[in-house]
């Protein structure tokens, strides 16, 4: 609930200017792709306040970035971009929808996985030294 007031604003604002600047044009494909604009900002506010209980249930031998990145791809990019894909289907090619929605995705939800590694790294450096690292 907590989570819920602290970006119904930035909620109502979105859905207001898209009324206020596709009055005519609003279609399903502009409806999916702000409820996914939501879903993604909920979703890494989500992975935000799960981190340190990830942290916790990691062991000595934590799992490597390159894991994490292919985590984070292929399980929120890959999704993502198909959904996309698929909202605005009947208005691209598959071809120019691969080349420039699912490899883009794929890859900033690879270096998302990566920046999350490191702030898991940072935070259980904190955790088991108790220094505060900046």
């Amino acid at each position: 609930m907590k989570m819920n007031r602290k970006y119904i604003s930035y909620f109502i604002g979105a859905i207001i200017l898209a009324g206020a600047f596709f009055p005519l044009k609003i279609n399903y494909e502009w409806i999916g792709l702000l409820m996914l604009f939501i879903a993604i900002i909920l979703l890494f506010e989500v992975v935000e306040v799960s981190r340190p209980k990830r942290i916790k249930r990691w062991s000595v031998n934590s799992k490597g970035k390159f894991s994490r990145m292919i985590k984070f791809s292929l399980f929120l990019g890959l999704p993502i971009s198909i959904i996309i894909m698929y909202l605005i289907h009947n208005k691209a090619q598959l071809f120019y929808s691969a080349i420039f929605i699912l490899l883009p995705v794929v890859l900033i939800f690879a270096w998302i996985g990566f920046l999350d590694w490191q702030a898991c790294i940072k935070l259980s450096l904190q955790e088991k030294y108790k220094v505060d690292l900046k």
